[in-house]
């Protein structure tokens, strides 16, 4: 069974396109971390090229912009064509099937100027036998 699940960070502001028969389609790139890591121990970047079809296409282009979490669920299909050189090259694309928004990059603003409540105080590690848990 051919199904993926990706959750990661738009790269630029989806798209709309047509194809020649005039079918509505966005192609879009998800910035995803790594579980591997560089030389120095942090997470490298994964990047997946992804196609939404018709509606789906539409409301990504509509609601989404660049650096919103999304999450897509689809199938990974190979295709090839040929490049500058005239060589074949292989490329393989997230077909997606559904999608899910997550938070956008004004929701990560706002957290970043939201501060602590007055009302919460730090635990001490003194008090461990008063937790209810």
């Amino acid at each position: 069974m051919n199904k993926i699940t990706i959750n990661g960070r738009l790269t630029k502001d989806p798209e709309i396109s047509k194809t020649s028969s005039g079918i509505t389609y966005c192609r879009f790139n998800l910035a995803c971390k790594s579980q591997n890591k560089d030389s120095s121990g942090e997470p490298l970047t994964d990047f997946f090229v992804c196609v939404a079809w018709r509606n789906n296409a539409e409301n990504l282009a509509k609601f989404s912009k660049k650096g919103d979490l999304i999450s897509v669920y689809g199938s990974m299909a190979s295709r090839k064509y040929e490049n500058e050189s005239g060589n074949t090259q292989v490329m393989w694309e997230c077909n997606v099937d559904t999608f899910e928004f997550l938070s956008t990059r004004a929701d990560r603003e706002a957290n970043k100027s939201t501060s602590t409540p007055a009302d919460l105080q730090p635990i001490d590690d003194e008090d461990d036998d008063n937790l209810p848990f």
